[in-house]
């Protein structure tokens, strides 16, 4: 859980770089999903938000001031601005709290530390790392694309899972677009980006915009049509 995207590369680096050349700000968030989260329910058998907060921290050394909190009853980013400058967050650990009703375009690392009964609500969850800063791309591959590790989920069933889910919420676009890494025994990229380059006769057409109309045969021409008068 380093918050890391693509191979050997930080998403903190790449946003650094990106920032250098753009002055436009973006600090990839990691969103993690533990088992419980309660303060009478930790125990061996499940991961506690407690858990990987320590971990973090302690383990691997993450500034205290980088890991939030989100539950029904801790709520370390209640009135904080998550697009601030001054924000530190980098890491955000919960249950269930992110699946609806919230969204940050920051969020682009999601860790599933849980084995998802719910189709429905891993794709929630999936989706809230798919917004986009600024609405656009960065044409940075590592900055333009969402991550997500899984604990007790094989990397082919949680895959179905997504892509079965993005399918049933009519985003069946996207599902095309859900790949995995070659990390995972027996699989590759199954699908990868495709160019698909603009036909000779529509060349001349290139950054214009073509919208319909309604016409009328008047003798040997046309006359566009007109609503208060036809």
């Amino acid at each position: 859980m380093d918050n890391r995207l693509g191979t050997g590369t930080t998403g903190e680096e790449k946003a650094k770089e990106y920032r250098a050349n753009t002055d436009e700000y973006i600090r990839p968030i990691c969103l993690v999903q533990v088992e419980r989260t309660g303060k009478d329910q930790r125990s061996a058998r499940y991961i506690h938000a407690e858990d990987v907060h320590e971990y973090l921290v302690k383990v691997c050394g993450i500034p205290e001031e980088q890991v939030a909190i989100k539950t029904s009853e801790k709520d370390d980013i209640e009135g904080l601005d998550l697009f601030d400058r001054d924000c530190q967050v980098r890491y955000i650990i919960t249950k269930q709290a992110l699946q609806e009703g919230w969204d940050c375009a920051f969020a682009y690392v999601l860790t599933i530390l849980t084995n998802p009964s719910s189709q429905n609500s891993l794709t929630q969850l999936v989706g809230r790392i798919l917004r986009q800063p600024f609405a656009r791309k960065t044409k940075v591959k590592e900055l333009d694309e969402s991550y997500v590790f899984c604990f007790q989920q094989r990397g082919r069933d949680l895959l179905e899972n997504i892509r079965t889910g993005f399918k049933q919420e009519g985003l069946a676009d996207l599902a095309g677009r859900v790949v995995s890494d070659s990390g995972f025994e027996g699989e590759g990229v199954e699908q990868g980006e495709k160019i698909v380059e603009m036909r000779e006769r529509f060349r001349k057409f290139s950054g214009k915009i073509l919208l319909p109309v309604f016409v009328k045969r008047e003798g040997d021409s046309w006359q566009r049509v007109s609503y208060e008068m036809d």
